[in-house]
């Protein structure tokens, strides 16, 4: 065996592999000392001690895997239970209580079911660019000269676009009053996940600018819905 020089650092090479590789490369490590029992004097904690550690890990991978195998089963059995019960609501005691009900709307609410054409007995209704406007809900300055902006839809409280949508088009106007309307304003662009940053000029610094969210028509083109209130912050 060669002699190792002093000044060298031992390194164990460990560090970041795949519990696969980690799990090679220490159970090797143990198998030379078991190999070359005291050769390394002193060695501490033993290697049947680092051994036993080495199968407690493999005794949990090998719980977690089976517990992941359970997660996956259930999730199934879940599925299947609901998609079970929906059938016997839709199918078997829907007819029931409709024949039962014999056309008393009270009669179907007290169990608990809807009918076809009252609000409770109806999905949400579409939200579309008739029935709804964009929200800008957040304005940040997040850099120097630059601002990010976050809008959604109001009703649904969330970023993607209501039927008939194109886009949702954010306009802007930088000076030190508020525009009377949109046509003094310029097309900033399209938000994309809801948001859209702007990068300014140096000789902006200290004006306000002033945005509006629009949604534009997908037959026309068109602004079609707009927020109700302009938005601002200072650029700085």
């Amino acid at each position: 065996m060669s002699k190792l020089n002093k000044k060298l650092i031992v390194t164990t090479n460990i560090k970041g592999l795949s519990y696969g590789k980690f799990r090679s490369k220490t159970k090797g490590m143990v198998q030379a000392q078991e190999d070359n029992p005291g050769v390394v004097t002193g060695l501490d904690p033993i290697a049947s001690v680092v051994k036993g550690k080495i199968q407690g890990i493999d005794d949990k991978v090998a719980e977690r895997k089976a517990i992941e195998q359970k997660k996956k089963d259930l999730t199934g059995e879940i599925n299947d239970g609901i998609t079970e019960v929906t059938n016997i609501m839709n199918d078997n005691w829907g007819p029931q209580v409709q024949k039962a009900a014999n056309g008393d709307v009270n009669f179907v609410k007290l169990f608990g079911f809807g009918v076809k054409g009252l609000d409770d007995g109806e999905s949400e209704p579409e939200v579309t660019i008739e029935n709804s406007i964009p929200s800008i809900i957040n304005i940040k300055s997040s850099s120097h000269l630059q601002q990010e902006l976050e809008a959604i839809n109001n009703i649904t409280k969330k970023v993607g676009l209501p039927k008939g949508a194109k886009e949702l088009a954010i306009f802007i106007f930088i000076g030190t009053s508020e525009p009377s309307d949109i046509s003094k304003m310029r097309y900033l662009g399209a938000t994309k996940r809801g948001k859209i940053s702007h990068n300014f000029a140096l000789d902006d610094a200290g004006k306000t600018a002033f945005y509006i969210a629009v949604y534009t028509s997908k037959a026309t083109g068109k602004p079609v819905a707009t927020t109700s209130i302009i938005a601002k912050l200072v650029i700085i």
